[in-house]
């Protein structure tokens, strides 16, 4: 099966397989909570 993505593409989706869909800046936000990480320093990599 396939969805449509932003940007008038498509991706592959596999029935039997469970993703997360959310956007990487979500996911990122429900760790920091989850984990009680507020406040804490993130690393500049640049």
């Amino acid at each position: 099966m396939a969805e449509p993505v932003p940007g008038g593409r498509w991706r592959v989706v596999r029935a039997e397989v469970d993703v997360d869909r959310r956007p990487l800046e979500q996911r990122i936000a429900d760790i920091i909570t989850a984990d009680k990480l507020e406040g804490a320093t993130i690393p500049q990599c640049f």
